[in-house]
C-alpha cells in the first residue's frame, strides 16, 4: 500500500515537473510580435470556390490548376511555420530569431477544414487555437465576414505573445476599403430606400448587417491591441480627468470608467502597432489611412491590383519574403526604409529562381504598385493634417460647378490620376473611380491643360490652383516610401503613392467631389456611384460603383 502511495506520488510529481518545463507556456516579453491573418475562405458564397479562375484573381484557371487553398498551404506550411523562430537549430544559428514571436491565423476556403491559430515556437507548449471561445463556424457573424474572428485572433495573439513592437500582415482578397475576403460574391447593391430601411431596422432591434468586411471593422480589431497596450500601461493614460472614455470611439463617455474604450484626442501619443501590411488590392487609399490612423503607425499597401501568388502556368507562384522581412524588424531599428527595399527587390525580381520568368512574383498584374503611409505616433495625424485642405480645394471645385468639374477630373482621363487602364476588357491597373490625389493635385496646378470646357474665371482657377498645391504638400508628406515595378516608361499612367475615392454618392442634393472622401463611411463607399465615362480604349459603362465597375460591371438598381 505504502509502494503504491509513493508511485502515486511520483507520477503526480514528474506530470508537474513535465507540464512546468514542457507543456506549460512561458510567454517573456521579446522585442517584436508578428501576426498572420490569412484566408482563401469566401464564407458568404453558398457554394465555397476553391478553385482560382476568374472571381478569385487567376484568370481562365484550368482544372489542374492550383487552389486558393493550396497557396495558403504553401504560405503557411512552407514558409511561415518554417522561419528560424520555428526551430531550436534556427534559433541557435541566429539568435535575434530568439526575439520575436510569430503567430498566424490560417482560415482555408474548404468548409470541412477547421481553421487554424498558431504561435511558431520551437517549444512543444506553444499555443494553437482552431475556434476562438464562442465562435463556431456555424455563427451568423463569422459567416458574414472576419470582424469578430479577426479581433479574437489579434487579441489572443496580444494576450499569449507580450512584445515591444508589433506588426500584423494581411493575406487574402480585398476591393479596397469597401470590402475583404470577398471576391466571389458581387458586390452588394441596395438602393436608398432599401438603406434607409435597413437602418431603421438597425435602430429598433439593435442589430446591423455588417456586409463584407471592411476597414472600419479591420480597426475596430487592430484597435483592440493598441487599447489593451495602452491600459497595461506601455503609455500612461491622461489622468481620469483629463480623459473621456466612451462605449466605442467617438461615443458619448464618461469620464474614469477603466473597463471602457479611450477616446483618443488629437495629438495624443498612442502606442500604435508599427506596421500593417496589406498583401490586398486597392488597399493604398487615404480611407484606409483615415480608418487606421489611430491603430498603425506604417500602413504598406497598394493603390491597385495586388498579384495572388500564381505562376502564369497558374501554378503556384511566389511569396512574400516574410523572413527578410521580419529579419529587418528585428535588426533595424529604423525598419520602414529596409521594409520598403525588401519588398521592391521582391517585385523587381532580384533573387528570381533560375528558369522563373520575369513576371512570376506579380502575376497576374503587369504592374505592382506599393507606399508607406507615416500615420505618425499621435492620434488623428491623418485627417488633422489636411482636413481643411481637403475642404478647401472642395471649395475651390466647386466655381466650375458641375459640367466644368467633370471635364477636369473625369474626362481628363489619366492626366488627372484617374486610376484605371484597360486590355479589352480586363482591368490591369487600378479602379477607374479612383483618383491618385498626388497626380491630381499636380494636375490641377497646370490649368493650361484643362479641357477648354472646364471653365472659371482667372481668380477661381487661381484659387484651385493654391489649393492643389497645399494639399498636395500635406499628402506628400504621409508617403513617406514607394516604388512602381516595372519602373515607369515614356507613355506610362502616372501612380505616384496614394489614392482616394473621388465621389462619393449621396442620396440627396448635389455630388460634391473629393468631399470627405477619406472620411467615408462603409455605407458611403458602398453607395459610391460613377458617372458616364468612356474609358479607352472603346467601350464604355454608365452609372455603377466603383465595386461594381472593377468585379462584376452589372447595373445597380
Amino acid at each position: 500500500m505504502m509502494e503504491a502511495l509513493v508511485v502515486a506520488v511520483a507520477v503526480v510529481i514528474a506530470g508537474v515537473l513535465v507540464y512546468v518545463f514542457v507543456f506549460r507556456w512561458e510567454a517573456p516579453r521579446k522585442s517584436w510580435c508578428v501576426m498572420f491573418y490569412l484566408t482563401s475562405n469566401t464564407p458568404a458564397s453558398a457554394t465555397p470556390v476553391n478553385r482560382p479562375d476568374a472571381e478569385t484573381g487567376v484568370p481562365a484557371a484550368a482544372p489542374a490548376a492550383a487552389t486558393l487553398d493550396e497557396k495558403l498551404d504553401q504560405v503557411v506550411n512552407d514558409h511561415i511555420r518554417k522561419l528560424p523562430c520555428a526551430t531550436a537549430a534556427g534559433i541557435a544559428a541566429n539568435p535575434a530569431w530568439d526575439d520575436v514571436y510569430v503567430a498566424y491565423r490560417a482560415i482555408w476556403d474548404d468548409p470541412f477544414r477547421k481553421p487554424e491559430a498558431r504561435v511558431v515556437r520551437p517549444e512543444l507548449s506553444a499555443p494553437t487555437q482552431t475556434y476562438f471561445p464562442g465562435e463556431t463556424v456555424f455563427d451568423a457573424e463569422y459567416a458574414i465576414d472576419f470582424t469578430k474572428d479577426i479581433t479574437l485572433f489579434f487579441e489572443w495573439a496580444y494576450e499569449n505573445c507580450p512584445a515591444e513592437h508589433y506588426a500584423v500582415f494581411f493575406w487574402g482578397h480585398s476591393m479596397g476599403p469597401a470590402g475583404f475576403f470577398q471576391p466571389s460574391e458581387k458586390p452588394v447593391v441596395v438602393s436608398p430606400l432599401e438603406a434607409l430601411l435597413m437602418r431603421v431596422g438597425s435602430l429598433l432591434t439593435g442589430t446591423s448587417w455588417t456586409g463584407n468586411l471592411s476597414v472600419p471593422a479591420i480597426s475596430d480589431a487592430i484597435g483592440a491591441i493598441v487599447q489593451q497596450r495602452l491600459k497595461d500601461g506601455t503609455l500612461p493614460p491622461k489622468p481620469d480627468a483629463e480623459r473621456t472614455v466612451g462605449i466605442s470611439p467617438g461615443g458619448a463617455g464618461v469620464p474614469g470608467d477603466p473597463d471602457a474604450p479611450i477616446v483618443f484626442t488629437v495629438g495624443q501619443v498612442i502606442p500604435k502597432v508599427d506596421v500593417v501590411l496589406f498583401q490586398d488590392c486597392w488597399m493604398g487609399t487615404l480611407e484606409t489611412a483615415f480608418e487606421l490612423q489611430d491603430d498603425a503607425r506604417y500602413i504598406v499597401s497598394s493603390q491597385s491590383l495586388v498579384p495572388a501568388g500564381f505562376k502564369p502556368n497558374k501554378q503556384l507562384g511566389a511569396v512574400w519574403p516574410y523572413k527578410d522581412l521580419i529579419h529587418t524588424f528585428l535588426t533595424q531599428p529604423n525598419f520602414a526604409p529596409p521594409m520598403m527595399t525588401v519588398l521592391c527587390n521582391f517585385f523587381s525580381g532580384v533573387g528570381r529562381p533560375a528558369g522563373e520568368p520575369p513576371d512570376y512574383n506579380r502575376y497576374p498584374a503587369t504592374k505592382i504598385l506599393f507606399s508607406l503611409v507615416d500615420c505618425d505616433t499621435t492620434a488623428g495625424s491623418v485627417s488633422s493634417a489636411m482636413q481643411a485642405e481637403w475642404q478647401a480645394l472642395v471649395q475651390a471645385l466647386y466655381a466650375l460647378g458641375r459640367p466644368g468639374r467633370s471635364a477636369v477630373i473625369e474626362q481628363s482621363l489619366e492626366k488627372a490620376g484617374r486610376l484605371f487602364e484597360l486590355d479589352g476588357l480586363s482591368i490591369r491597373v487600378g479602379d477607374q473611380a479612383l483618383v491618385d490625389v498626388l497626380t491630381l493635385c499636380a494636375y490641377l496646378q497646370t490649368p493650361v491643360q484643362w479641357p477648354a470646357t472646364a471653365g472659371g474665371t482667372a481668380p477661381e482657377r487661381a484659387a484651385i490652383v493654391s489649393a492643389a498645391s497645399v494639399l498636395q504638400a500635406r499628402v506628400q508628406a504621409l508617403v513617406a516610401s514607394r516604388f512602381q515595378v516595372p519602373a515607369p516608361a515614356l507613355g506610362d499612367l502616372p501612380y505616384t503613392g496614394v489614392a482616394v475615392l473621388y465621389k462619393p454618392f449621396v442620396i440627396w442634393g448635389d455630388d460634391p467631389y473629393i468631399m470627405a472622401a477619406f472620411r467615408s463611411s462603409y455605407e458611403g463607399l458602398r453607395f459610391s456611384k460613377e458617372t458616364i465615362v468612356m474609358p479607352p480604349p472603346a467601350g464604355g459603362v454608365d452609372e455603377c460603383s466603383w465595386t461594381q465597375y472593377a468585379f462584376d460591371r452589372h447595373k445597380w438598381f
